[in-house]
């Protein structure tokens, strides 16, 4: 028995999703009803682990810090409503 296949992979059918999907997309445009108002965009930052400090003494004495951190962020828009 033999079975020939057409070669088709997944992340190519991923791929031309997302083309289709972000065709025309312009990512300097924001959905806002007024384009003058400010948008508030919140950021935080949780340090989760301290992994690792080196010490690098070359010229000057620096020290690399290895972190994991978690980065909160929040985006407040008008424009965009919930479901109620």
């Amino acid at each position: 028995m033999l079975v020939v296949s057409a070669g088709v992979r997944g992340d190519e059918y991923e791929y031309q999703l997302m083309e289709h999907l972000l065709s025309g997309y312009d990512p300097r445009i924001r959905p806002s009803i007024n384009s003058s108002e400010p948008l508030n965009v919140t950021f935080g930052l949780a340090l989760a682990q301290i992994i690792d400090v080196v010490s690098i003494i070359h010229r000057t004495r620096a020290q690399t810090l290895l972190i994991h951190l978690f980065i909160v962020k929040s985006i407040y828009q008008t424009y965009v409503r919930s479901a109620v």
